[in-house]
């Protein structure tokens, strides 16, 4: 027999005893003897009561009465019945006592309790038979009102003159429980209140209209309850608000002129609140200290809401200052920055010099300008090219731009400007023109060897190629004069002149000594000669020298 089939047989056998037992205890049950089947009962899962707090509804409750009523109901659960609802109040005792039992089945509950000064933290729980529902907890804080808070400015009967009105003051400590945590302001009766910053000490920045207004204070504390816990009123604050004058400054409207005459009329305008007279309008030009004496302005319109002044400037910048009175009442002062200079110098422009040539098609014209000791150094030089619209160059003192060429000859002026906020720059007069040419120098092209990295046996070798004229080549001068070149030498070392011939220009050199190892060759075309030479790009070609 194989193993599996025994395992197979040992299998059917338990299974048969089994059905076999089970016969028996169900035949043994039926015939009324000893053996007998039962089923076991499942063990329940054991649940609790809930009970919910109504009021206070959440945590953060402040209260002014020490006598307060904790409500809610409870809940038990299916097949279960409540029999209590348990309370503690913390801050008196620790024990638990029962509710009042407001539904006759501790579904509905109230407790009546008195509060101590200070936190409260109040736990309930709900009973049925043995379960007992989680704890709820609580907090709430009884104390009595804050103190009433105290105006201390502006004080009563006062008359403010500031631009805007700067109300605070102060809440003591509430000896009775909780401090205030905010101020609420009800000004000219306005049933709206308007919340300070602050509460111990605290302000409120009020804007109003000119004229009288009342403030009236509370300290609060805020509660999560329906009502928060005010205290009683502050005594009232009554004050006049009279802001003062505004002085404006019609010319120059801002600071960053500069002007070009000595004589300068400043001039602007004066408001003032209702009920208040301007009496005067005074001014100082380039005060040397806080304490400067003021003058009267002239009175354009005979009331004071118009006003002038007649200067002489110094040269360079000037300070102007100006205030508007309205009896004890000054305004801000007004200032203006304003420059008075002479025109600046003349730039000078150093390159390229008049009648010169030049090779690069960014052509770099550069110059400079003096010091103006009339006043206010230029901060910008203009360039007018070939009697075009004006251009900014780059630096005052030394300024340069970058002009990109084309071929054949260009003029050049400069003027130096001071920028002004006025309505016109002050400007000098324009240079002598400047007058240049660009000419594309020629260019040397080696054609032997054609490239560079060459490897070479001999110890000498000849080196040719041709020439390339500018384009056009320059007035009066020849198109290629001769070329130049070096063999290994550094440009201190100087070049040698080589003739060229043929309508390409073309050049040979005599046959050149070698070094071994890398050898680097340089050449150069030349249009013109002594002073009015030009010199054409570097070309360049290396080859090695193998031994």
């Amino acid at each position: 027999m194989s193993k599996m089939s025994a395992l197979r047989i040992t299998a059917t056998a338990s299974l048969i005893l089994s059905l076999c037992a089970v016969a028996a205890l169900a035949d043994g049950a039926a015939s009324g003897g000893r053996w007998s089947v039962t089923a076991s009962a499942v063990p329940s899962v054991a649940k609790t009561p809930k009970v919910t707090v109504t009021t206070p509804a959440s945590d953060g409750w402040a209260v002014s009465n020490s006598s307060l009523t904790f409500s809610g109901t409870a809940t038990a659960p299916s097949g279960a019945t409540l029999t209590d609802v348990q309370y503690r109040l913390v801050s008196t005792g620790s024990a638990w006592a029962d509710a009042v039992n407001d539904s006759g089945d501790w579904t509905a509950w109230h407790v009546d309790a008195t509060l101590s000064t200070g936190p409260n933290l109040f736990q309930v729980r709900a009973v049925a038979g043995t379960a007992i529902s989680n704890v709820v907890t609580r907090n709430v804080v009884y104390t009595a009102a804050p103190p009433a808070p105290v105006i201390t400015s502006p004080t009563d009967g006062s008359t403010v003159t500031t631009t805007q009105v700067l109300i605070k003051g102060t809440v003591a400590k509430n000896t009775g429980g909780i401090d205030a945590n905010a101020v609420e302001l009800f000004i000219d009766g306005s049933t709206t209140a308007v919340w300070a910053m602050g509460s111990r000490n605290w302000t409120y920045l009020f804007s109003g209209s000119p004229g009288s207004h009342t403030v009236v204070a509370y300290s609060v504390i805020r509660s999560a309850a329906p009502n928060d816990i005010v205290s009683a009123a502050s005594n009232p604050v009554t004050f006049t608000y009279a802001p003062p004058p505004q002085v404006t400054v019609t010319t120059p409207p801002s600071d960053g002129w500069v002007v070009s005459s000595a004589a300068f009329t400043f001039s602007g305008t004066v408001s003032v609140s209702s009920g208040a007279t301007l009496t005067d309008v005074m001014y100082r030009l380039n005060p040397t200290s806080a304490t400067s004496a003021w003058t009267d302005a002239t009175n354009d319109s005979g009331d004071w809401t118009a006003w002038h002044v007649d200067a002489t400037l110094n040269a360079g910048a000037n300070v102007f200052q100006v205030k508007a009175v309205a009896g004890t009442v000054s305004s801000p002062v007004v200032t203006r920055v304003i420059g008075y200079s002479t025109a600046p110098p003349v730039p000078v422009i150093t390159a390229p010099t008049d009648g010169s040539t030049v090779t690069s098609p960014l052509a770099l014209i550069k110059g400079t300008v003096a010091k103006n000791t009339g006043g206010i150094d230029a901060n910008e030089v203009q360039l007018s090219i070939d009697g075009g619209t004006p251009v900014a160059a780059m630096g005052t003192r030394n300024w340069m731009y970058a002009f990109s060429a084309t071929e054949g000859s260009h003029t050049v002026q400069a003027r130096s400007v001071i920028h002004s906020a006025a309505t016109s720059d002050i400007v000098s007069a324009w240079s002598s023109t400047v007058t240049f040419t660009y000419a594309p120098p020629p260019t040397a092209v080696i054609d032997d060897p054609s490239s560079s990295g060459q490897t070479v046996t001999a110890a000498t070798l000849v080196f040719d190629g041709h020439c390339v004229p500018g384009n056009p080549p320059p007035t009066g001068v020849p198109a290629v004069q001769n070329v130049q070149y070096r063999l290994n030498a550094a440009a201190s070392a100087g070049w040698t002149d080589l003739a060229v011939s043929g309508a390409n220009n073309a050049w040979t050199t005599p046959a050149l000594t070698l070094k071994k190892g890398l050898n680097v060759f340089y050449v150069r075309a030349v249009a013109g000669s002594g002073s009015t030479s030009i010199y054409g790009p570097v070309a360049t070609v290396t080859v090695i020298l193998k031994p």
